[in-house]
């Protein structure tokens, strides 16, 4: 009865570590995928105005690809808290 115990306490801790290593690893995506190209574009100016339409849409699009990730991997932490591994 107390290995079950045991056990089932060191399930809980690994599903803690792994949603909050979840829940870091989306941080990082929207300061590696948006924070750090907008602190490009700000300082910058001068490249950052010569961009074509294409370059434009690029940033845009890559911008929110980042986004929708960090976002997915968020959602996904907070679902493995809430179940745990099953």
């Amino acid at each position: 009865m107390n290995a079950d115990i045991d056990t089932q306490a060191r399930d809980n801790e690994i599903v803690k570590y792994f949603s909050a290593s979840l829940d870091r690893l989306s941080t990082a995506t929207v300061v590696v995928g948006f924070i750090g190209p907008a602190a490009v574009l700000m300082s910058n100016p001068e490249v950052t105005l010569s961009y074509d339409s294409r370059r434009w849409i690029f940033v845009v699009v890559s911008s929110i690809y980042w986004l929708v990730t960090s976002y997915g991997l968020h959602i996904t932490g907070k679902a493995t808290l809430a179940r745990g591994f099953r």
